[in-house]
């Protein structure tokens, strides 16, 4: 982003045209790292009327979003006031840490608030990610954590460059188009594009990736993904197809998992037939893709985390990870590992981690209480308190003490949080909320104290990209100062650990210096440097991918699995006492296709269409859904195929209620015969704006989605049934 300020006024934001990204070995030219729509759409965002600008106490009715103005010391006394209270009466596990992602970068952080939540004695928080929690427990328990670097766990990427090298993309749940993963992602899948790579893409709705990249749409029930990786797995070891060399050195279970192929635990053959009549795709098509996938090597098959929100989504994502083993293709130029789609470990994240590993170890919090859910359970676990029993939010022990306490920072919960009826239900029950924000959220509204956090615009820090995906750190430089009383959240937290009589996690120094610090850990050049240069690049001969080095030297790094293998029958799975574990319920040690309630082929005549819950490209999650400007680009909209919309006398554009036994909402509909017959796609990080009836009109899908997650952990957002009518018909 390139900010033009005037006196002391953000007036436009552009892109930085400098080429900054580039890597010769895979013969990509530099480009300009483009500030996308959301980018160029946040001078909104610091002006907007729905900033938060003091500190603020709530007066009346919680959740009626009235407060009045307090002073900095004020609202930081009674939030230490209530802490120590809290914390007296039933102990510390009370407080549940509320952090999300609304604020990653080195020193503004919400993980702020568990170091300081630690060294007072515990908290309670989630251990469960809305987005990638499938993905993660697949990783886990079939290629194990990837150890090349500290805090490289959940690389099991590769550089995005790395597409070039492929002969076929198999783009499964993923629209790159919205969710690129990366600055360039788009810039090179044009380039396979142009290659005639084949990029075939596996999704209920024909998406915009489709239709710029994709050289075929295979449309498929939601749910059913699971079903047809194992359905391709089966016509491969049938017929000899799969990679015998590879396999027979780096997997195990290929001999049990090709029995239960062949239905000999159960009795059902996972054929193409079998994948067909859950999928909808012909058997043939299945089949054959199965033999092209085999016979193109290098391929990689892009795991996307859509299909793995859902009741059983670490199913979807152990048998993509299968079929990547089995081809050969993991850890090799141009295939992948299907498995958790971040990137490399980059040094530069890594950095900031081994300084906070630091300052665990002096500071020693190793004695705090510490309590960990499933965070999709959050509103059970509050609602049930202290003997609600811990197998049903996903804890592996009994709470020491009920939930009385929310602290919130960047974390938009009702709004982002499946069931959000239920949610709101379990907020109105507590004792004391503070929202640490920039924006007047669903959340806000409903806090006791509101602490006002300024922007990225209006502090000193930098960053790196989403998960990894890119070589790269972004200075964010301030470009004027914090409006109103606003302030950098880690001065908010260091000014509430004197209200805590605790030592400030930064005491001396200031916010330059404490990154110089960071930048230094990695023999970089001090802050103003970077800021001078706007992007650091992290220079590599040629693309990196994940499990490389496991498997051209085997004996040196085994895969960090119990066998040192890719383990498609997972030996940990298979022993684990899942009653003393957080998952609460049993997982199948081979990829297995399960039935839900409200799965594809569930049977409940009230809710005839499936729901689909996606991310927009001009929002990310609920941020930025409050901007005008991006919400004329992409309002927010139910798709619905045509003949559903018959079936109903519905035209494109009438105003629809979507309901489900949980909750309402209206919005207005779009037909389109992009989206399968009996699949309803609504997009997901709509504000939240309920009636006095609780009819939300703001179009937010979450308050039909279940807060039940599946047994690893993943959220089940697309998992969920619903039926639709018309409120009020277009005209003309």
């Amino acid at each position: 982003m390139q900010v033009q300020v005037e006196n002391g006024v953000i007036t436009h934001i552009g892109t930085d045209p400098q080429p900054v990204w580039s890597n010769a070995g895979a013969g990509v030219t530099a480009v300009p790292l483009r500030t996308c729509t959301r980018g160029r759409a946040y001078r909104e965002q610091v002006y907007s009327s729905q900033r938060i600008l003091q500190p603020m106490q709530r007066i009346g009715r919680r959740g009626a979003g009235k407060f009045r103005p307090v002073s900095w010391d004020e609202a930081l006394g009674r939030v230490a006031e209530n802490m120590q209270r809290i914390t007296a009466k039933h102990g510390p596990a009370a407080i549940f840490s509320g952090v999300g992602a609304g604020t990653q970068s080195a020193l503004n952080s919400a993980f702020d608030l568990q170091m300081l939540l630690a060294r007072r004695g515990g908290f309670s928080g989630g251990w469960t990610s809305p987005s990638w929690e499938g993905a993660h427990f697949a990783m886990q328990y079939t290629l194990g954590f990837n150890d090349e670097a500290p805090g490289s766990e959940y690389a099991d990427g590769a550089d995005v460059e790395d597409f070039l090298n492929s002969k076929l993309l198999l783009l499964w749940g993923w629209n790159p188009a919205h969710t690129h993963f990366g600055t360039e992602t788009k810039y090179i899948l044009q380039r396979v594009r142009e290659s005639g790579v084949p990029m075939i893409c596996v999704d209920p709705v024909y998406t915009d990736t489709a239709a710029l990249w994709g050289s075929e749409w295979l449309p498929i029930r939601p749910g059913s993904d699971s079903a047809v990786l194992m359905a391709m797995a089966y016509v491969i070891l049938e017929e000899g197809r799969e990679d015998k060399k590879f396999v027979g050195r780096f997997v195990t279970g290929t001999d049990d998992y090709r029995q239960h192929l062949r239905g000999g635990d159960d009795g059902v053959r996972k054929d193409p037939r079998w994948a067909s009549a859950l999928s909808g795709i012909d058997a043939e098509r299945i089949a054959d893709l199965a033999r092209q996938y085999a016979s193109t090597r290098p391929a990689n098959l892009i795991a996307g985390y859509a299909p793995g929100r859902s009741a059983f989504g670490e199913q979807y994502h152990r048998a993509a990870i299968a079929l990547q083993a089995l081809t050969g293709n993991v850890g090799r130029s141009g295939g992948g590992a299907a498995g958790h789609m971040v990137g490399k470990p980059l040094r530069y994240s890594t950095r900031v981690q081994n300084w906070w590993g630091r300052f665990v170890r002096d500071v020693e919090v190793h004695d705090a209480d510490i309590v960990t859910i499933k965070t999709s359970r959050l509103a059970s676990a509050i609602l049930g308190g202290k003997n609600v029993d811990p197998a049903s939010i996903g804890s592996y022990k009994p709470l020491p003490s009920p939930i009385r306490m929310l602290y919130c920072v960047a974390w938009n919960l009702l709004n982002q949080l499946p069931n959000l009826n239920k949610t709101r239900k379990a907020l109105e029950s507590l004792d004391f909320i503070v929202v640490q924000e920039q924006r007047m959220t669903a959340t806000a509204r409903y806090a006791d104290i509101l602490l006002p956090a300024c922007t990225m615009l209006e502090r000193d820090d930098f960053t790196w990209p989403w998960r990894d995906r890119g070589d790269y750190l972004v200075a964010q430089a301030k470009a004027i100062e914090p409006r109103g009383e606003s302030r950098p959240d880690h001065w908010i937290f260091d000014r509430l650990a004197k209200h805590l009589k605790l030592e400030p996690l930064r005491s001396t120094g200031n916010p330059r210096q404490w990154l110089d610090e960071l930048l230094v850990l990695d023999s970089h050049a001090p802050f103003a440097e970077l800021v001078h240069q706007g992007v650091l690049r992290q220079r590599r001969r040629r693309p990196w991918v994940a499990f490389e080095r496991n498997i051209r030297e085997p004996q040196r790094y085994p895969f960090n699995t119990p066998g040192g293998r890719i383990e498609i029958a997972s030996e940990q799975l298979a022993t684990m006492d899942f009653a003393a574990s957080s998952y609460g319920a049993n997982v199948p040690a081979l990829p297995t296709h399960l039935e839900n309630s409200e799965g594809p082929n569930s049977r409940r005549p009230h809710f005839p269409l499936q729901l689909i819950t996606t991310k927009m490209q001009n929002r990310c999650h609920s941020t930025f859904s409050g901007n005008p400007y991006l919400q004329e680009l992409s309002p927010q909209v139910a798709w619905i195929h045509p003949d559903d919309a018959a079936s109903r006398k519905l035209k494109d554009g009438a105003t629809v209620e979507v309901w489900n036994q949980r909750g309402r909402l209206r919005l207005q509909a779009r037909v389109t015969e992009r989206i399968l017959p009996g699949v309803i796609m609504i997009h997901e990080g709509a504000c939240y704006r309920p009636d006095a009836n609780g009819t939300d009109l703001g179009g937010n899908p979450n308050l039909l989605t279940s807060d039940e997650s599946s047994p690893g952990g993943a959220y089940a957002y697309n998992t969920t049934r619903v039926d639709l009518r018309v409120v009020q018909s277009t005209t003309g």
